[in-house]
């Protein structure tokens, strides 16, 4: 019986240090900036460092459309930009954005994959990234 309960423990460890390794933090931001017709509001993100893997970033935004209601709110709108000034680009496949008429007011998540190691990053969003009279803002998320 002994044996048993030591082996629970060491169980109870190990399950406790890789979950450690797999946490994620959410953290709130509600920053609203202004791009063309959309007044984007970055409402928190989620930073997950996956175990000897890359970084996983989860930005959850909100916008409200200003004027012309034939405007989407789009993940290609959003980068990832970190100190060194690399650029890092949704994964369009694990990001989610629901626009009218799904939802009255678009919102979503979009995520990014990235080096574990990058630090200070900053939100860089534009309104229509093919156009050379695009709009642009930035929100930083940490330093």
């Amino acid at each position: 019986m002994k044996k048993f309960s030591i082996l629970f423990l060491l169980v109870i460890m190990v399950a406790a240090g890789c979950s450690s390794e797999r946490a994620i933090a959410h953290i709130p931001v509600e920053e609203t900036v202004t791009v063309g017709d959309l007044d984007i509001t970055i409402e928190s993100f989620e930073d997950q460092t996956k175990r000897n893997r890359n970084r996983t970033v989860t930005v959850n935004v909100s916008a409200k459309i200003a004027h012309d209601k034939n405007t989407e709110l789009r993940a290609e709108y959003f980068t990832l930009v970190d100190a060194e000034g690399n650029r890092y680009y949704p994964n369009l496949s694990k990001s989610q954005i629901w626009n009218p008429p799904l939802s009255p007011e678009p919102h979503g998540q979009i995520n990014f994959e990235l080096p574990r190691n990058t630090r200070s990053l900053a939100v860089a969003i534009t309104n229509n990234p093919l156009s050379k009279n695009a709009e642009y803002s930035t929100v930083t998320l940490m330093y």
